[in-house]
């Protein structure tokens, strides 16, 4: 605060993209001792995007293609970058993705298995290996936080 700086958001400074890529690239090399490089196009690719975010979005990016890349060469999936959703469900399965925050899994497996039981209670907890006042309290915290948990006591 004693010194700001203003920086105009990373989309609107195309050149600086593909030397913070390299550079962020090269300090993971360093960390782990590794000579990953990235893919063909894959610079180019980081280049095209209009980026909706900071410079750290880029460093998240550039990161997690290092730990997806398959052998030396890393390569961007933008699919992937953030997804929208970050559980699958279907009607007897989550689908967890790795970074999941566990509050949130334990509310959606809560949920779930609530909703698997016909929101009996009693059944969830033995299912879940835990009491029936921690089903009430867990609902009660989600219901002050706001999370959308609709579930009525069926009991």
């Amino acid at each position: 605060n004693e010194f700001p700086l203003s920086l105009p958001p990373l989309r609107d400074r195309p050149g600086d993209i593909a030397i913070l890529a390299t550079t962020f690239l090269d300090r993971l090399n360093q960390r782990y001792a590794t000579r990953r490089a990235f893919a063909a196009g894959a610079v180019d690719r980081l280049c095209a995007r209009h980026w909706p975010g900071n410079v750290r979005e880029l460093r998240n990016l550039v990161q997690r293609a290092y730990i997806m890349a398959d052998g030396n060469r890393v390569d961007v999936d933008f699919e992937t970058r953030r997804p929208r959703d970050p559980i699958a469900e279907d009607a007897h399965s989550i689908t967890f993705l790795v970074g999941t925050p566990l509050d949130e899994i334990e509310r959606r497996v809560l949920l779930k298995t609530l909703a698997h039981y016909g929101n009996n209670k009693l059944k969830a907890a033995e299912a879940l290996g835990i009491s029936v006042k921690t089903i009430y309290n867990r609902l009660a915290r989600y219901d002050a936080g706001n999370d959308n948990a609709e579930v009525k006591d069926v009991e």
